[in-house]
Parts: C-alpha cells; sequence; structure tokens
C-alpha cells in the first residue's frame, strides 16, 4: 500500500484491492451508517463485528466512515466474505479494530443508501453488478475515505429506473413462491416473514432443501441423530450460522427469468 494521509484514505486506491469480477463497492457515510443502524432487522442470526443493530446507543469507536462490500455468490449461508475482506485489508497493511472494524448492520439499508442497489418486491435488496447473487458486509473505517463515487438521490433513496422497471408490474416471484409468503398489492409490497423463515428453516419441499432437511441428510456430532423437536431444531440453526455453512436453500423469489441468469431453473 502506497504511503497515505494519516487520516485520510482514497476509494479508487481501496477499490483496486478487491477482484472487479467478484466484488462490487459502494461508500457509507457515518450519518447513513446511523440510518442503517436505526433501521430494525427482523433478527441479528450471524452478527459478525461490532452490533450495530436494534441497539438504542451505538459505541463508534471513532468510526467516521466506511465502505459496503458486495461479495458475488449464489449460496446461502455463505458467509465468507467476512473473512476474505480481513484478509485483503490486512494485506495491504490496514490493522482490525485500529484502522477499519466489521459493523453488522441493516445491510439492506446500507447498499440502497451505498448506491449499489434498490429494493425489489419480494422485499430484498438487488444490486445493480450481481442482481440477487450476492452477499453484503459493511466495513467501518476510523480514516476518512475520500474521492467517493458520485451519486444521484432519489427520494431518499438511490434507484436506476433500468432495474426498478423489472419489478413494475411483475408478479414472478410472488406467484414462484411455495409458501405465498410475498404480497404485492398496489403500491404496497411486503413479506410475511413468519412463512418465508419457517419454509427456510423447516420445510419439507420435494425439490426445495431446508436447513432440517440439510442436516438430516449431512448429520454432525453436534447434532444426535436422536436429539428431537424444538432442541433439534435450536442445535440446526445454531449449528449452521455459528460455521458458516453454505447451504443450498429456497431462492425461487430470487431467480425468476424477468430479473436473475437463473431462469426460474435454480440448481438446488
Amino acid at each position: 500500500m502506497k504511503k497515505a494521509d494519516k487520516f485520510v484514505m482514497n476509494f479508487e486506491e481501496i477499490r483496486g484491492w478487491f477482484d472487479s469480477d467478484k466484488w462490487d463497492i459502494g461508500h457509507i457515510t457515518k450519518k447513513q451508517l446511523k440510518i442503517c443502524s436505526n433501521s430494525p432487522i427482523k433478527f441479528p442470526s450471524q452478527s459478525h463485528g461490532w452490533n450495530f443493530a436494534n441497539h438504542v446507543r451505538f459505541n463508534w469507536m471513532g468510526i467516521s466512515n466506511g465502505l459496503v462490500l458486495i461479495r458475488h455468490s449464489s449460496v446461502a449461508f455463505d458467509y465468507s466474505l467476512y473473512d476474505e475482506v480481513s484478509e485483503i485489508l490486512i494485506q495491504h497493511g490496514l490493522k482490525e479494530l485500529s484502522d477499519w472494524a466489521h459493523v453488522y448492520t441493516n445491510f439492506k439499508e446500507a447498499l440502497i443508501l451505498s448506491g449499489r442497489g434498490l429494493r425489489a418486491r419480494n422485499s430484498l435488496v438487488y444490486n445493480y453488478k450481481f442482481g440477487f447473487d450476492s452477499k453484503v458486509c459493511v466495513v467501518g473505517f476510523m480514516k476518512m475515505i475520500q474521492n467517493t463515487p458520485k451519486i444521484k438521490r432519489v427520494a431518499g433513496n438511490n434507484f436506476k429506473n433500468e432495474f426498478w422497471n423489472k419489478c413494475i408490474g411483475c408478479d414472478a416471484c410472488r406467484e414462484a413462491c411455495p409458501v405465498g409468503a410475498i404480497h404485492n398489492t398496489g403500491n404496497i409490497n411486503w413479506l410475511d416473514s413468519t412463512k418465508c423463515v419457517d419454509f427456510l428453516e423447516f420445510g419439507a419441499h420435494p425439490r426445495i432443501p431446508s436447513m432440517e432437511k440439510y442436516w438430516q441428510e449431512n448429520p454432525t456430532p453436534e447434532i444426535p441423530k436422536g436429539m428431537t423437536g424444538e432442541m433439534r431444531k435450536q442445535a440446526l440453526y445454531h449449528n449452521v450460522c455459528r460455521d458458516k455453512i453454505p447451504i443450498p436453500q429456497c431462492r425461487e423469489c430470487q431467480v425468476q427469468a424477468p430479473c436473475s441468469k437463473w431462469g426460474g431453473k435454480y440448481p438446488y
């Protein structure tokens, strides 16, 4: 890494550290990070780094701005991007906790506010570069990042018509949802997350895997075969999130022809 100003970093230099075929990168101000951190999330299921979610007060520890890092990935529960980001930043001479820190916040809002995507009718965010085939993490920086990309603000959000137009008048995700969790009525789009999460974790669909179905076929020592009921469900859930093990879960709302290369036929 080039010798840099003690208090400033260059966005273009940082972006050059990440393979452009695998990564998309956006900048986020401290104010935007506050907005994200005050936007509730359902549950911090795989929290990594400093927890800036569902709290009233946050310990900023010198964070002045940050980056939203989007990693190309089409596999559920693939959180390897955290380790990859750490390795890249450390390789370029930046020290964790003194120069930067992983921040767990509302990643959907962070991606939108950084100008790297928009919210689709299935409630998920669609990244401009990788679509739904992506995972997001946020890194807070103690130094200010300069030469950041210019973003056109529209109604408080960032979006491009070419992507949003794919959602207008399209009900492909709602029609494909195996449990009817997606609701699009007029201008109101919402997700029945209870139905969605129950299916993701414990569904018994003949074609679409679930967390429980995966672990029935791939048992581990931490989950004895004799474990049943609620204890088994909790063990399944925490084992997957703790070990960051990728599972080919339901992606029916993300892989339809209008918005995905998969054309509605994801290879589970």
